[in-house]
């Protein structure tokens, strides 16, 4: 987390990073910003998954599309091995953990079937 006081935005008002939607002129401003800046790599991968904003110089429909074209490391919520996950609602790795998550909803579902009984 040290690259933050090497960012070209710091000390800078944060609302700049959030321009109003269609304000073009205020997205090129970010944008430029983070164009000089000497961290711009690690901003963008720490806040890769941000749905809003400007960081590491990408809008939020900039990083979508970059995280459906390359993929982006996630843990499965199953196993917890990395996985690449190529949208922001993939939370396992395959289909066999999908498999055992259901087994398990399944088997808790019955459980608490059998308790309020």
């Amino acid at each position: 987390m040290t690259w933050h006081v090497n960012a070209a935005c710091v000390g800078m008002d944060p609302e700049t990073f959030f321009p109003e939607r269609g304000d073009v002129q205020a997205v090129r401003t970010a944008k430029a910003v983070c164009a000089g800046c000497p961290v711009i790599l690690e901003c963008r991968t720490e806040n890769i998954m941000e749905k809003d904003g400007i960081f590491g110089g990408l809008s939020g429909k900039q990083r979508r599309e970059y995280r459906r074209v390359h993929g982006v490391g996630r843990s499965c919520l199953q196993c917890g091995t990395t996985f690449r996950a190529y949208s922001d609602q993939q939370i396992l790795c395959s289909t066999e953990c999908k498999k055992a998550r259901h087994a398990e909803r399944k088997a808790e579902s019955a459980l608490r079937a059998w308790w309020s009984e």
